[in-house]
């Protein structure tokens, strides 16, 4: 009875598991594609800096304001990476790796201030060092972003 029951359950698997292969999305690795994740990723970085510069003058919620452009900002790069072609990914590896690990860095700056916060640093103060860097450190990523993507011909 036990080996039925695992038998049926093996077989049903069998049959559900198909068709999430065939409902997969293909990846479009374009240059159109590739032009449109670009823009994305950069409109995201101007977003971002946006959300610097009106950060400190919200009473609350800034913090909320900047971690949040900074997670799409995340997301649109990572993007960008599934509409690179095979060549492109293999010949751009260290660069992928180093911008990734450059959002990982600025990324560094949202605990920075949580820790300034919690040792009794003034939250105002805190948001003020906070969207400094993430304005400056945003706009030097983007300018390797746009060298590399140059190099690679991403969107040629």
């Amino acid at each position: 009875m036990i080996r039925r029951c695992w038998f049926l359950i093996v077989l049903s698997f069998c049959f559900v598991l198909p068709p999430l292969d065939g409902q997969l999305v293909p990846v479009q690795t374009s240059a159109g594609a590739q032009r449109s994740a670009m823009g994305t990723v950069r409109s995201q970085v101007g977003s971002l800096k946006n959300a610097t510069r009106n950060a400190p003058n919200f009473v609350t919620g800034g913090y909320d304001l900047v971690w949040e452009q900074f997670q799409f900002l995340r997301n649109a790069f990572s993007g960008l990476l599934t509409t690179l072609n095979p060549r492109q990914a293999s010949d751009g590896a260290n660069e992928w790796a180093e911008l990734n690990s450059g959002l990982d860095i600025i990324q560094e700056a949202f605990n920075n201030y949580q820790n300034d916060v919690a040792s009794g640093r003034s939250p105002n103060s805190a948001m003020d060092d906070l969207c400094q860097i993430l304005y400056r450190a945003s706009g030097l990523w983007l300018q390797e972003f746009n060298r590399d993507c140059s190099r690679l011909h991403v969107g040629w």
